[in-house]
């Protein structure tokens, strides 16, 4: 064969591959149903809705606001994709209060820096239930959720954190 007869071919083949490629394409558009609260699906299968949730735009500002509403600490989440649990800290950093993800135990953790969403989403999930979020995490570690210190007394075990401590979350328990 020939270069030119080769080039021949290939476009050919190339021709025919767009050929197809744009009668998927018009057969896609003729059988979706595009709307703004659904996703584009074939027409045998039925659209799954998606509803468009009212978010606002997550910003430094945002987060910092909703953080500055809990006393810096570490807080214990159910993961109900898991079944496990997860353990975030509160804290200052860089000017702004700022949640990190903790992996390992106490006086080790290993912290993930999380983005803003995730952030925005640990606050609001932790801001709907301070107490249990304290009580996992002290439950736990057997540790208090702020400072860290072992929780020796009846009262000091059950609320979980120590008596130093405990005032700063007098809002919540």
């Amino acid at each position: 064969m020939t270069t030119s007869a080769i080039l021949d071919s290939l476009q050919r083949s190339i021709d025919h591959r767009l050929d197809i490629s744009r009668q998927q394409g018009q057969a896609l558009r003729q059988v979706t149903v595009p709307t703004p609260m659904t996703r584009a699906v074939p027409a045998n299968r039925t659209p799954a809705v998606t509803a468009r949730r009212s978010e606002p735009t997550i910003t430094f500002r945002l987060v910092d606001e909703l953080a500055a509403q809990l006393p810096p600490a570490k807080y214990a989440l159910p993961n109900t994709g898991t079944g496990a649990i997860d353990f975030f800290e509160v804290a200052k950093y860089k000017g702004g209060m700022r949640v990190r993800r903790l992996f390992g135990a106490p006086r080790d953790w290993r912290r993930e820096t999380m983005n803003l969403r995730m952030q925005y989403f640990a606050i609001k999930h932790i801001l709907e239930d301070v107490p249990n979020a304290i009580k996992l995490f002290g439950d736990t570690f057997k540790v208090c959720s702020k400072c860290g210190s072992p929780l020796s007394n009846g009262k000091s075990l059950a609320a979980k954190l120590g008596p130093d401590c405990r005032k700063a979350f007098a809002r919540w328990i």
